[in-house]
This record gives C-alpha cells, structure tokens and sequence, in this order.
C-alpha cells in the first residue's frame, strides 16, 4: 500500500498566493521593485503536482519581451523535460507564460500554462521569491511551487 506524503511546506509566500484576495499574513505579492525582479534571473525549486502528490524540480529563466515572443526556458531536470516560455501577458502581478515542452515529452504533460509573481516575505528579509502555478491545458490548476533565486 502507498502512504500519500504531505504537500510540501511552501511557507508564506505560498499561501498569500492561494488566498490572494485574503491577506494571511504581512508578505505580500508585488510588482518587481529594487530588491528582486522576475526577469533575467534563474529561478529553482521544487514543484508538487495535485493530483498524485508527487514532486520534481524546476528550473526557469525568462527575459522581459513584448506578449507573443519566448520569453525563455523551462526545465524539470528530474523529469528530464523542458522547453520555452512565451509570455501571454500580465493578469494583475502575476506574469502568464504558454509552456512549450521541446525535449523529454514521455515524462511530462506539453501545453500547460504559467503564471508567476514576486513574494516579499517579511519572515526572511532580502529574499524575494517567486510564487509559481501551473495549469493543464484544460486551465484547471495542476501544480504549485515557490522558486528562489
């Protein structure tokens, strides 16, 4: 028999997220400011997928372009997959990306969406992080993570 294991504690960020429009806490969901920016940095950390309870790793990279151009790269090393990123656009903070899977379509789901934002957490000062999302084609949410620079 399988035991489940628990969802992976995301901390703060994770959960202002999920309750975007319920403030928990002092962390915040920001526009890009001094401290930290989305674009042009690499970001890593751990995904959990709902429906199997499983986790992997993700890295991802991605420079400012205009809507409809790749905006850069996406990889899952312990899946063994990855691809590009176009940028879809902005919806309030978050920054919307189509997935396009290039290399290891056996072991990951191709056509998913993204969307990020920047964390502020006040519980680990300098650090900002990004609260990432992904949805399956059909929109309906599918994973979670938060990245770190």
């Amino acid at each position: 028999m399988r035991v489940a294991q628990p969802a992976p504690d995301f901390g703060l960020c994770f959960l202002v997220a999920l309750s975007f429009f319920i403030p928990l806490s002092s962390a915040t969901i920001e526009a890009a400011d001094e401290r930290c920016d989305v674009y042009g940095v690499t970001w890593r950390g751990v995904g959990y997928q709902f429906d199997n309870d499983h986790t992997w790793t993700i890295e991802m990279l991605v420079n400012e372009v205009p809507v409809g151009v790749v905006a850069g790269t996406i990889s899952y090393p312990s899946l063994g997959c990855g691809g590009t990123l176009t940028y879809l656009g902005d919806r309030s903070e978050f920054h919307l990306f189509q997935e396009d899977l290039t290399f290891g379509l056996d072991e990951c789901i191709n056509g998913g969406t993204i969307d990020v934002a920047l964390c502020v957490n006040p519980e680990v000062p300098g650090v900002c992080e990004l609260v990432w999302t992904w949805y399956w084609p059909n929109g309906e949410v599918g994973a979670a993570a938060v990245l770190n620079q």
